[in-house]
């Protein structure tokens, strides 16, 4: 069958129409998005990473604090006196101990960073019988100042059998704390009779701030 021109127009016309209904009604589909990149582990072996900017809390949590016999708190103390014990000794002998002067013996100070904590002082005088102690005299050096502390020495007996039969003790609880110089231990006694001194000074170390 053969179209006319007057058939022909309105048929194109018609197909035009549905061509673009289709294309309103069914759109073509997006593309997808593309998959992300894969992760790549990242190692940093010191390298100190710089952080800058500010931290704000507004409310910090309750911290619970208890000093019970079963749950107590923990502290430490790093100059306790069981930990870092010291003593030192020095002994005047009948060569050097004389009345009218000073004999004295030297105790080394403390270790470099270090300070002593001097708690005891004790001594044993054997004197020529009829001697007496006249002065006993501990020097050390504490903030850096030169500083001396006396000491009582008691009559405890006169024993014949030793060469220098009059004993005398110190025995005294002090708290000192002397620096990294010596300590001295200096003597006198009323006469220029011979006898001996022995001296010990205990304590503990502590840590110099």
């Amino acid at each position: 069958m053969k179209l006319t021109k007057s058939l022909v127009a309105p048929l194109l016309l018609a197909l035009s129409g549905i061509g673009v209904s289709l294309l309103v009604s069914n759109p073509a589909p997006a593309a997808p998005p593309p998959p992300p990149p894969p992760s790549i582990p990242v190692t940093v072996i010191n390298s100190p990473l710089p952080v800058q900017g500010t931290v704000a809390v507004s409310s910090m949590p309750a911290i619970p604090l208890s000093n019970t016999a079963t749950t107590p708190v923990y502290v430490r103390d790093v100059d306790n006196s069981a930990l870092q014990p010291f003593v030192r000794e020095c002994l005047l002998d009948a060569l050097n101990i004389s009345g009218g002067s000073f004999p004295s013996c030297q105790m080394a100070g403390p270790p470099a960073g270090k300070r002593f904590v001097i708690e005891s002082i004790s001594a044993e005088l054997e004197l020529s019988s009829g001697s007496k102690p006249s002065l006993l005299v501990l020097e050390y050096v504490s903030g850096g100042q030169g500083a001396e502390v006396f000491l009582p020495a008691t009559f405890l007996n006169s024993n014949p059998f030793y060469s220098f039969p009059d004993h005398y003790v110190v025995s005294q609880e002090v708290r000192l704390y002397a620096d990294s110089q010596p300590m001295v231990f200096n003597v006198n006694i009323t006469d220029n009779n011979p006898g001996a001194v022995n001296v010990t000074v205990s304590g503990h170390l502590a840590t110099v701030p």
